[in-house]
């Protein structure tokens, strides 16, 4: 049965109907598959149908309501791009930090770059062997002060690391000279310096210890992970207040290998990664409070060293850690529960970090350094940082704008260079699919700015609608705004109007099903206060046009 024979406005002439009720309320009593034109509004007709105790515009999915759809039932189609009147790109860039250095100690595993004080921090060790640790930090990201030395020098590329939990920096290292392991505990202050709450802490002392981590948990009690030729230990600390106390250590494996450990949940649980020498196997374990869980295998490596420090997603809680097979780079995701899956990334193994949006994961192929982001518990594409060719890349700790060293060169010395990456709103970040991304003016607060969306990259029949996804703050979604169509991006056509703040979450807007359309914009008449940003934007044809003019 032909619902309507062709384009035209919906008029009661265009109907081929034997029992469809047409009138501007619904009938009573209605049944399951009834049909109702509603003529409320005498400018725009739309045809429903009665479904599971209501009337739903007819499209064609039981799933497809008036109401955001599920994404599995939905009916809903991905423009093919996004461009928009302005926009707030990812920030990118780099600078030298000055000194090149014959070595830059361990990447992959290695924490080194944090924000504090108004201030970006780098720390670094320019020694393969025994040597200095040494901190730089930059208000600008472009002029960065004179690296000054620790006073305590550390032993083997390995052999030392830091965590910023927010407030304080904690570092752990292996003297030189000895196997003694100490940790110290520092503020960073807005001059550069930093102010150090003790002396060096001694932890303990194990011969041929090569690599040791350290993380806190909320309550700033200190997890250290060592690795040396026959065990793997996990040490916690006694004390939350900058000393060590009487700290309490575990021993792992029997056999040497490397390891990471990283903040995992409330209520002091942590997870600890590492791969064993002799397998190259890689496991984590999960500390509950008390005590360490059994050993899970994930993988097996392609070397000893061949993974990151552990980093939390803020999306869903997990945790993920990334190692290096053999072919590939694996990236595992472990659960607040405990469960955990692997997905796989670039085969060049990089470093991780996250920032409060998601997870980064930044590597290099010789040409460049591309940036991943783990959006919504899914990788995103590579999004191009650097096009100068790096060595390695070092990794970075969370703050608004990412920022992390690597080197440049053929050979020693190596050029330092911090980079940086902040996660912005560019128009393409309202069609990826992510809810955590979307598109912003510039600025934010633009005179009639707007974002168009080519649907299909060319003119396709029976546009009848689309969804907008705002997100949560209601300073940056708009007041008023209207939705257009258009053929050739030149002429549009206001096909709805919202002329109230929409809430949080999806919001959905139909009309009449068009013959043509390619273009529909997004046309912001008022922002909120702060301005407007859209994360997503989806449409729909009607399935009278998308199934050969099939009446539903």
């Amino acid at each position: 049965m032909s619902l309507w024979e062709h384009s035209e406005v919906l008029s009661r002439d265009k109907l081929n109907l034997k029992t469809a009720y047409i009138a501007s309320t619904p009938p009573s009593n209605p049944v399951n598959g009834m049909l109702w034109v509603d003529t409320s509004n005498p400018n725009l007709f739309l045809i429903k149908v009665y479904r599971n105790g209501s009337w739903d515009i007819a499209k064609g999915a039981l799933t497809d309501r008036v109401i955001a759809p599920t994404p599995a039932g939905s009916d809903y189609l991905t423009p093919s791009s996004a461009s928009a009147s302005s926009e707030t790109p990812h920030i990118t860039g780099s600078s030298s930090i000055g000194q090149g250095v014959n070595h830059l100690s361990s990447h992959r595993s290695q924490k080194c770059s944090f924000y504090a004080s108004g201030r970006h921090w780098i720390f670094y060790s320019p020694s393969l062997g025994a040597g200095s640790i040494y901190y730089t930090s930059s208000t600008d990201l472009s002029n960065w002060s004179t690296p000054v030395a620790l006073d305590k020098q550390t032993s083997t590329e390995y052999g030392w690391d830091t965590w910023f939990d927010g407030t304080y920096l904690h570092i752990v290292l292996r003297e030189a000279g000895t196997y003694n392991i100490y940790y110290r505990r520092a503020t960073p202050n807005s001059d550069g310096t930093l102010t150090w709450s003790a002396d060096w802490q001694w932890i303990t002392s194990i011969t041929l210890t090569t690599t040791h981590r350290v993380c806190c948990d909320e309550n700033r009690y200190v997890f250290v992970l060592m690795s040396t030729s026959e065990s793997i230990f996990a040490c916690k600390s006694g004390n939350n207040d900058g000393t060590w106390g009487s700290g309490t250590s575990w021993s792992f494996e029997n056999v040497g290998g490397y390891g990471a450990v990283g903040s995992y949940l409330t209520g002091g649980k942590m997870l600890a990664a590492y791969v064993i020498s002799s397998t190259k196997n890689v496991y984590f374990r999960v500390f509950n409070g008390s005590s360490w869980s059994a050993a899970t295998q994930v993988g097996t490596a392609s070397t000893d060293y061949s993974f990151t420090t552990p980093y939390r997603d803020p999306y869903d809680g997990s945790l993920h850690f990334t190692y290096s097979e053999s072919s590939s780079v694996k990236d595992v995701k472990v659960t607040p529960s405990g469960s955990w899956s692997t997905s796989t990334l670039p085969t060049s193994l990089g470093c991780l970090g996250s920032d409060e949006r998601g997870i980064l994961y930044f590597w290099h192929d010789s040409v460049s350094i591309r940036v991943r982001r783990l959006l919504d518990g899914a990788w995103g594409s590579d999004i191009l940082v650097v096009s100068t060719g790096p060595q390695r890349v070092y990794s970075g700790s969370p703050s608004q704008t990412y920022v992390y060293a690597y080197t440049t060169g053929s050979g020693a010395p190596y050029a330092v260079n911090a980079a940086v990456f902040k996660q912005q709103y560019p128009a393409a970040d309202a069609k990826d699919d992510f809810s955590s991304s979307g598109w912003q003016p510039n600025p934010p607060n633009q005179q009639d700015a707007w974002i168009r969306f080519d649907l299909a990259g060319s003119n396709i029949g029976g546009v009848a609608g689309c969804r907008i996804l705002f997100g949560a703050d209601a300073n940056y979604r708009p007041q008023a705004y209207k939705v257009q169509s258009s053929v050739d991006a030149s002429t549009w056509e206001d096909v709805a109007t919202q002329s109230t703040q929409p809430p949080q979450g999806w919001v959905e807007h139909s009309w009449l099903a068009k013959p043509n359309t390619r273009y529909i914009r997004i046309l912001i008449t008022q922002h909120g206060p702060s301005g407007t940003r859209l994360y997503e934007f989806d449409y729909y044809q009607s399935s009278i046009w998308r199934h050969g003019h099939r009446g539903d």
